[in-house]
């Protein structure tokens, strides 16, 4: 993935079976925070050295794999509401057993 925003993200890669209009289930790396979102190809370009870009517009969560007021959600929440400032996520919470 090359960008990241709160409404979609623009990733690289050498497949040319992306074509404007379809639809993906697509989850970005929010950090450890797993949204499966419903997603539409918007734009894709042909890049140098048989590459093309695709940007996806994100439509809705799908599937959500987070507690409530994880950290993480916490961070997902931020970059909700943020509005084109970069938002920092915080690390991944890690549970241990004793």
């Amino acid at each position: 993935m090359r960008d990241l925003s709160r409404s979609g993200f623009y990733f690289i890669t050498d497949r040319d079976s992306y074509q404007l209009g379809i639809q993906l289930h697509v989850i970005p790396a929010f950090g450890c925070l797993n949204l499966e979102y419903l997603g539409e190809v918007v734009r894709v370009e042909e890049l140098p050295f048989g590459e093309f870009g695709v940007a996806v517009r994100l439509l809705h969560v799908e599937k959500m794999e987070a507690t409530p007021r994880s950290t993480t959600m916490e961070a997902f929440e931020a970059l909700a509401r943020a509005d084109s400032s970069p938002v920092e996520l915080p690390e991944c919470e890690v549970k241990t057993s004793s």
